[in-house]
């Protein structure tokens, strides 16, 4: 049993760490897509409250995430500070987040409730998170992930899939 446990954790210890997304996508604008926009300039929650609703698309740079509705807030009238998409109400749907890394691959995840933390260029994942990158999964109920260093923090129910690396053969052993 020791020697499995030992080996597990040296596979873990090989992984390489969750990619930190596009070095500038951070400093791009962000930009909205929807059916349906409602606004509320005069939220008791402090801050310019927008609604969009149907096949909302969120860009920011290489970041996509994509949402029944999502709830944007804004500090008197500034940039956005914060998004928060929700998925439908049919139970089954699921909002969804992706974005390119500096490494040249994609990085996806899909939840019930996604919070974009647009100061803190935190991603917060809640209801049935599973986050993607390469071939390895992560699933929890609840996903932190920070689009700038790439640091997660995962609580409830944690998974986690991984494929170890391959090992390179030598083309003249035979089998």
């Amino acid at each position: 049993m020791n020697r499995f446990i030992l080996t597990t954790l040296v596979l873990l210890l090989m992984q390489p760490p969750m990619a930190v997304s596009l070095t500038d996508d951070h400093k791009q604008e962000i930009t909205l897509d929807s059916n349906s926009m409602f606004s509320d300039l005069t939220s008791r929650e402090g801050a310019n409250v927008v609604v969009f609703s149907g096949d909302v698309r969120i860009r920011q740079g290489s970041l996509l995430i994509t949402a029944n509705r999502v709830r944007t807030f804004r500090r008197n009238g500034d940039e956005i500070y914060n998004l928060i998409a929700t998925s439908g109400s049919g139970g089954e749907d699921f909002v969804h987040f992706e974005q390119m890394v500096d490494d040249g691959y994609l990085v996806s995840a899909d939840a019930k409730k996604i919070t974009y933390n647009v100061d803190k260029k935190q991603i917060i994942l809640e209801g049935r998170a599973a986050l993607t990158q390469k071939t390895d999964r992560l699933t929890a109920e609840l996903i932190k992930y920070n689009v700038e260093t790439g640091n997660l923090d995962l609580k409830g129910g944690v998974t986690m899939t991984f494929t170890p690396a391959k090992e390179e053969t030598d083309e003249n052993t035979i089998d």
